[in-house]
């Protein structure tokens, strides 16, 4: 299978999502185990996955990678997002999210995290990227933390779009991998 990866780490691959990833892309998110740690938690539906490609990821108002596994490179296994981009300053928003249970607990995360990163940083003129993570999501702080984001604060009382309140870190990586501005 022949796709433009754009990125790569020692386990696995990157490139930019196609609209024949929604239905992957519906059904991760989806998932409970998934849905619970976003703000966003209403289900998806294929027909606004499309239009999310449509306005966010062709325009290039949001970076849009599939991950794949290198030892099985026609599989996608979950996803990594840069979104907020302001490309005056440089900065954007990153966060990922692994959608087949199967790769869970082997350091796809951290990879995917630091292969991003290091692409966003050199290919696309990125300075700072930020993330959010639920101060209850202890793989996902310590995911972010081997890839070199450091929390630089606590977010209060974030209220999801299903009523629940939680407070959240923000979290900051610099091109130098530095945690946070100096």
């Amino acid at each position: 299978m022949n796709k433009p990866f754009i990125a790569e780490n020692t386990h696995i691959l990157l490139r930019p999502m196609t609209e024949a990833d929604c239905p992957d892309i519906v059904r991760w998110r989806n998932e409970d185990r998934i849905r619970i740690r976003y703000i966003y938690r209403e289900r998806f539906t294929e027909e606004a996955e499309r239009i999310y490609f449509h306005r966010e990821v062709e325009t290039g108002r949001v970076i849009h990678l599939m991950i794949a596994e290198k030892n099985d490179p026609g599989r996608s296994v979950g996803c990594y997002v840069i979104s907020g981009i302001d490309p005056e300053s440089g900065e954007g928003e990153s966060g990922l999210f692994l959608g087949e249970e199967d790769v869970l607990g082997r350091g796809i995360g951290v990879e995917t995290l630091r292969a991003g990163a290091d692409w966003a940083f050199g290919s696309k003129g990125f300075t700072h990227l930020t993330a959010r993570v639920f101060t209850d999501n202890l793989p996902s702080l310590k995911t972010h933390e081997n890839a070199g984001y450091r929390t630089v604060r606590i977010l209060k009382n974030v209220e999801c779009t299903d009523g629940e309140i939680k407070d959240m870190y923000l979290m900051e990586r610099d091109r130098e991998g530095n945690g946070s501005r100096t």
